[in-house]
């Protein structure tokens, strides 16, 4: 009898510890969605080094588009009311629509540094982005910003990432 009390008490033990663990864990969880709300899956990390193959200079604005979406599209025509258009590169993927992409780079003002093709797909893997509209900021090498993009506006806010000088 006292055995199976003993036993029950171990077990009492194990499972209370368990509870504690698994409050633990959906704390840290609950902590980390207050603190990056939205996190965004999409592209490399805030903080993370771009990788010296996706463009010509250390501050960049890089847009990443597809073909077979309407709201790259409307953001590529909207694109010419932007600021500062010389720290854009616009990487334009054809997506399900073959030469898509190169609709997209023909709406583009000409200041707009703009790859397609394979160019395009190598910038976009190098950089972890496989949907779109999707903006990365690159301020001297370093991630800045990042997240996904709905108009214009959205593109000016991550604009204000990278100064106007570069």
């Amino acid at each position: 009898m006292i055995r199976l009390l003993w036993f029950d008490m171990g077990w009492l033990l194990v499972l209370l510890l368990g509870f504690v663990l698994l409050r633990r864990e959906l704390a840290i969880l609950a902590l980390r969605f207050e603190l990056y709300p939205g996190a965004v899956p999409d592209g490399l990390d805030i903080g993370f080094v771009a990788p010296r193959s996706t463009g010509t200079s250390d501050t960049r604005l890089f847009l990443f588009v597809f073909g077979d979406c309407g709201v790259c599209h409307e953001l590529v025509r909207q694109l010419v009311k932007f600021d500062n258009p010389r720290v854009l590169t616009v990487i334009a993927q054809d997506g399900t629509i073959p030469d898509g992409a190169i609709s997209l780079v023909s709406q583009l003002p000409q200041e707009v540094e703009a790859y397609s093709g394979t160019r395009a797909e190598d910038v976009a893997n190098a950089f972890w982005v496989h949907s779109g509209p999707f903006a990365i900021a690159v301020r001297n090498r370093v991630v800045v910003a990042k997240g996904y993009l709905r108009n214009l506006e959205d593109v000016k806010r991550f604009g204000m990432a990278v100064p106007k000088g570069a």
